[in-house]
């Protein structure tokens, strides 16, 4: 007799305030573990090149949208039997209801990073983004201007994770050479093989 055993996707999840290095470690991921990324802003940049930039309330729209694209195209990589990263500053009032709708749609097993640093090194490095090519100009006409609503959240330097299941791991990317890399691969990979 053959068992069949229905096998489970697997949904890495990256999340944490502004500046706290979330790019930088799911693009790590992502590449050493070949594993597909779908990040917010890269969405939420094209969305702004092709429907133009306006003001704070239009940005966040956008933004919203953004979120739900990651949400379908996840979706469609998980149903698949493909994990999948991804990677936003994700709210937990807003953002963990879609992603355990998207957990218990495509039966996933999630793993959360959460990455942070020091208080004073975020609002360093956020204000230190505006004048990067990272983020293209068409996020820096609108995100970096509003340093005073995001200066009480970064001086905390950690979000709380959200609420959803599985392991989370807390990063801390105060010091980027301080980061074991090494540890963090080997923990994607225990949870890929399980």
């Amino acid at each position: 007799m053959i068992k069949i055993v229905q096998s489970t996707s697997k949904l890495i999840v990256i999340t944490g305030l502004p500046a706290t290095g979330k790019t930088w470690l799911a693009t790590e991921i992502s590449k050493s573990c070949n594993i597909p990324l779908f990040t917010k802003d890269e969405l939420k940049i094209d969305l702004l090149e092709k429907l133009g930039t306006n003001d704070r309330s239009w940005d966040i729209k956008v933004g919203i949208a953004a979120v739900s694209l990651q949400m379908k195209l996840a979706h469609q990589v998980l149903s698949k039997q493909i994990p999948v990263i991804l990677e936003s500053n994700y709210k937990q009032e807003f953002d963990a209801p879609l992603l355990l709708e998207l957990i218990a749609r495509s039966s996933s097993d999630c793993l959360q990073f959460v990455c942070g640093a020091e208080g004073t090194v975020l609002i360093q490095r956020y204000k230190n983004r505006a004048h990067s090519d990272r983020n293209r100009s068409v996020l820096n006409e609108v995100n970096f201007n509003n340093i005073e609503e995001w200066r009480p959240k970064l001086i905390k330097g950690f979000d709380d994770p959200l609420e959803l299941p599985g392991n989370t791991i807390r990063v801390d990317t105060t010091d980027f050479s301080k980061v074991d890399l090494e540890y963090i691969k080997a923990s994607v990979r225990d949870f890929l093989s399980t």
